[in-house]
């Protein structure tokens, strides 16, 4: 896994501290987070179960360098998963700012969550690793 540095001092002196700190981030995030809108909600709900599952050592999310290929796949499966979750008005009229002339409506709305999805998906894993490396660097005994 890649190495993110050494941990600072006061850490390693009261571990407290680390727990504290990532207590007030979760609760930062969940805020912001509920800020989103609806259909944002819904994705990240899909994106963070699928993190849930992968947030072991070796596991694609933990890699050194995550396969390309397996985050679009990872994509795929969370747009799927959200989609289950709940419709949206489907007579609703989108707008969209760059839009292929050949592309519907639908196909667009599609394309552009599933982009975001993407972005979602590595801030939330990189957020995940930061999390493991700190936790392993202040609980290592090696």
């Amino acid at each position: 896994m890649y190495q993110f540095g050494e941990l600072c001092g006061s850490y390693r002196e009261n571990p407290e501290n680390l727990v504290e700190d990532e207590r007030k981030c979760e609760k930062d995030m969940r805020y912001f987070r509920s800020c989103y809108p609806e259909r944002a909600r819904r994705m990240v709900e899909a994106l963070c179960d699928q993190c849930d599952q992968l947030e072991y050592n070796d596991s694609c999310m933990m890699a050194e360098y995550p396969d390309k290929e397996t985050i679009y796949r990872m994509v795929e499966k969370i747009y799927e998963e959200s989609q289950k979750v709940g419709k949206m008005d489907p007579n609703r009229n989108e707008t969209y700012l760059i839009a292929e002339s050949s592309m519907t409506s639908k196909e667009m709305e599609e394309r552009m969550e599933k982009e975001m999805l993407l972005v979602m998906l590595c801030d939330e894993m990189h957020r995940r690793r930061m999390r493991c490396q700190r936790r392993n660097q202040l609980f290592c005994t090696c």
